[in-house]
């Protein structure tokens, strides 16, 4: 019996389920519907309200950048009626001086009152906008030009200005006023948008009255002004010319750089580059519809587009409102909604027993949970049944499937560096202690350094020098074979190491061989790209116990052999640590130096063929307080490597050219004054603009200053090297190329590049009556020069024979102590006092006695 009544509680106990899932399925069939019908009319209203919001939004936009445009209109506008404004630019126009500078000028009273009427427009801007404030008349007011324009701070246009050449001119031929598209000005390389009127005096044209707005400007104000517009996630866009060739003024999206000012006919390719598709600039241009509003998916996201033109100009503003915000809340409800009801007639059907069974995996379930707690990842749910508990256990899977690959990929990113695949040195560290530095054997720890790659990446790209890096890697896996131990130390270098050496030759042979392999140069996107190989060696553990001690010292025999130059390997040892710790303090030092007017100049003559004197020579000279006299040759190959250059080369040229300057007051003419430059110093975008400063400055004459550049320059950037030299030479300084012999430069260089000197090198005069081959090649070089219409200048000489040669195969200047030692400039006045006394057919003879004293 007892048996029997379980039986029958328990069938009780599955009818009353039924009946509760019969009850709830019913329930759920009428609230899915309800809830359908009402999530469709909210959908609806939503959308309207979405249109709406976005033809607001498009509004304020509107309002806003029409103020602007308002403001700049009204105040162009307030000049232009302005009496005292046109009673000046009638008196410009009429041929008189546009600047009056002095007060008992009839006239200077109207000339003060325009500045004064301009400087208010540009003072009392509301918006700190304007970049210029101006008027502008046709006649010839400043030399060289056709028409002139006058500042509101009174500054008279250049020469280079000319009014016919302005892009509203022609445009107001046909107009009274004009609000421009965007144009780079020419004088200063901005890009600008002018509003200019024409301006009467009754009914007698006078002038242009204008106001030039940076396009940098106008952007910043306008993300300003809709900075909470664009909080939310909501995008802007200004274009102007749409009836004619549309250009992107102002865009708000991250990718704006890529958009503006561009032509609208790149915009597809520019649109698949950021990975848009067709759904991008491009898109939103050819849906251009004034006044309209576009739902659509544009730059990986749902809008509301608008449209608008803006009133009076041709300008048009498109606001993009986010429409996902809204709708992806409704579309989610929905779908949890109906997955909802969905399991609630599917538990409401399923009888007693299914559901028992249902939900036996239960167990499985959180047991494998309870293993993910504890950290173990590498754990699977075991399915047997299709059911929901199956797609819980497939999410605990595919979770713990992905967290496991996430753990592994994370130990990849921090163990292994992204660019080469090779291990990186925080990975390799403990694993290269515990192991390899455990043994009794001695290990070779080879720090391998990319010396060329800053320079690679300089003048050929960041891409080049990353791909470089890449393929430097691949090649060393196959000159060291997979069994050896390589991995990255960052940036242009790899650490390999050698277990078991007998003897530093057998590191020596292993790295000629790496060297060897890199003889040939590398192509890396279709570009030879040569490879410089520079080697630091420490061994274990008589020169350290640990891979950061060995890296260390191997990183100090780095330093040196890149400061020694021609040596590709070199191990550490005492010496060079003491060596590089003395140069660390001259780097230390010698930030200072300038400041402490430690650096000094002194001057080395150059004499003519005609014995007369040509000019001086600037050489640095540096004394240190602690470490003496250092030698320009150690100072300046420590300024370049740590950049200091720039100051110090900066501070040279300023100093040469008032000594220049000073020389010239002091005996009434000029004399060349020669500087060296750095590679560091020319390579800066720059350099030109310091030269063009420092000679404005001075006051020194250009045409009496010569920059010497050495043969070393013409690796680095020779495109770049020419188009600096141009502009040098439109300046009127001269070029001179130094140490002729000694580096990398070539017959084709000397052809394509316009030197106006040639340095023949003191190697090559020190060898004259050594070498019969240097006797010819000195000769050789001095014809060739001079028929490439260029000076020859002999340094280093200091013998009468070596002087009298060079003066019979016409070398046209010279350089050395036959002549004199570098001087102060004290020093170098009382040289030129005694040299000029001297007849000039004696000056070389006795002048080489007293060097032979």
């Amino acid at each position: 019996m007892a048996k029997k009544k379980k039986q029958n509680v328990i069938k009780q106990h599955s009818l009353t389920k039924r009946i509760v899932s019969l009850t709830v399925f019913l329930d759920a069939l009428f609230l899915i519907l309800i809830l359908s019908v009402g999530v469709f009319l909210y959908y609806l209203n939503i959308n309207q309200d979405q249109i709406r919001s976005a033809e607001f939004q498009n509004q304020v936009v509107s309002e806003r950048f029409t103020e602007i445009v308002n403001d700049i209109q009204s105040d162009v506008s307030r000049l232009a009626d302005d009496e005292s404004v046109i009673a000046y630019l009638a008196y410009v126009t009429a041929g008189n001086p546009a600047i009056i500078s002095e007060e008992t000028d009839p006239n200077y009273d109207l000339y003060q009152s325009y500045l004064t009427q301009a400087e208010n427009v540009m003072v009392y801007q509301e918006d700190d906008l304007y970049n210029l404030v101006y008027v502008a008349s046709s006649a010839n007011c400043s030399s060289g030009s056709d028409g002139c324009g006058i500042a509101y701070s009174g500054e008279l246009s250049t020469s280079d200005w000319n009014l016919t050449e302005r892009p509203w001119y022609t445009q107001l031929a046909s107009n009274d006023s004009i609000f421009t598209t965007p144009y780079t000005d020419e004088l200063t390389g901005n890009v600008v948008i002018s509003y200019v009127e024409k301006v009467y005096q009754g009914s007698t044209f006078v002038g242009y009255v204008g106001i030039d707005v940076n396009l940098t400007d106008l952007t910043t104000l306008l993300t300003e002004k809709y900075s909470d517009i664009l909080a939310d996630g909501n995008q802007i866009i200004l274009f102007s010319g749409i009836s004619s060739s549309p250009r992107i003024l102002y865009y708000s999206g991250e990718n704006a750089s890529d958009y503006v000012l561009v032509d609208y006919l790149n915009y597809g390719n520019i649109d698949i580059e950021n990975d848009y598709g067709t759904n991008g600039m491009q898109y939103v241009f050819e849906n251009y519809q004034t006044n309209t509003v576009l739902t659509s998916t544009v730059f990986n996201n749902s809008y509301a587009i608008v449209y608008s033109d803006v009133e009076g100009i041709d300008y048009t503003l498109i606001s993009l409102q986010v429409a996902n915000v809204f709708l992806s809340m409704e579309f989610m409800f929905a779908i949890i909604l109906i997955i909802a009801m969905i399991m609630i007639a599917l538990v409401a059907l399923i009888m007693h027993r299914s559901v028992k069974r249902s939900l036996s995996p239960i167990n499985d379930i959180l047991a494998t949970i309870d293993e993910i707690k504890d950290g173990n990842f590498d754990v699977n749910v075991e399915l047997r049944e299709f059911n929901e508990l199956n797609k819980i256990g497939e999410a605990i899977n595919m979770m713990s499937s992905e967290i496991n690959r996430q753990i592994k990929k994370t130990y990849d990113n921090l163990a292994y560096d992204i660019l080469t695949g090779l291990k990186n040195r925080a990975s390799a560290s403990a694993e290269v202690d515990e192991t390899i530095f455990k043994s009794e054997t001695r290990v070779a720890v080879c720090l391998i350094q990319v010396d060329n790659l800053k320079n690679i990446n300089v003048t050929k790209g960041q891409i080049i020098g990353d791909n470089l890096i890449k393929a430097i890697a691949d090649e060393l896996k196959i000159v060291f074979k997979n069994n050896e131990t390589l991995f990255s130390n960052g940036g242009n270098e790899f650490v390999y190491i050698k277990e078991n050496i007998n003897s530093l030759e057998e590191v020596e042979f292993t790295i000629n061989r790496l060297l060897t392999h890199f003889k040939q140069p590398l192509v890396v996107k279709n570009i030879k790209t040569e490879v410089k190989l520079h080697v630091g060696v420490a061994v274990y553990p008589s020169d350290g116990t640990s891979l950061d001690e060995l890296i260390k010292k191997c990183d100090t025999a780095l330093f040196k052999a890149s400061e020694e130059g021609y040596k590709k390997i070199i191990f550490y040892n005492e010496k060079i640590a003491r060596s590089v710790s003395y140069q660390a303090e001259i780097s230390e030092q010698l930030s200072q130096a300038i400041n402490k007017d430690q650096i000094y100049l002194k001057y080395q003559p150059l004499i003519t063929n005609t014995n007369e004197i040509y000019g001086f020579e600037a050489l640095a000279r540096w004394t240190s307080p602690s470490l003496g006299e250092i030698g320009p040759q150690i100072f300046i190959a420590n300024a370049e490597e740590s950049y200091l250059i720039i100051p110090i080369g900066t501070w040279i040229l300023r100093q040469a050219c008032l000594a220049q300057v000073e020389m010239r007051n002091k005996y009434g003419k000029d004399f060349i004054i020669s500087v060296n430059v750095s590679p560091v110093q020319i390579l800066q975008k720059d350099f030109v603009d310091i030269v063009k400063r420092i000679v404005k400055e001075t006051d020194v004459n250009p045409e009496f200053l010569t920059l010497e550049i050495t043969e070393s320059l013409f690796i680095e950037a020779s495109v770049l090297l020419e188009d600096t030299i141009e502009e040098l030479h439109k300046i009127g300084i001269k070029l001179s190329l130094d140490d002729f012999g000694t580096g990398y430069a070539s017959l084709t260089y000397l052809r394509q590049i316009a030197f106006d000197n040639l340095k023949i090198d003191k190697t090559f005069v020190d060898g004259i009556f050594a070498n019969p081959k240097d006797h010819r090649i000195v000769a050789t070089i001095v014809n060739l020069v001079h028929n490439l219409d260029m000076k020859v200048i002999a340094e280093g000489v200091e013998t009468k024979k070596q002087y009298e040669y060079l003066k019979e195969i016409s070398t046209d200047v010279f350089q050395g102590y036959i002549f004199s030692k570098p001087l102060t400039l004290e020093d170098a006045y009382k040289f030129m006092d005694r040299f000029n006394k001297l007849p000039k057919t004696r000056r070389a003879d006795v002048f080489a006695s007293m060097n032979d004293e």
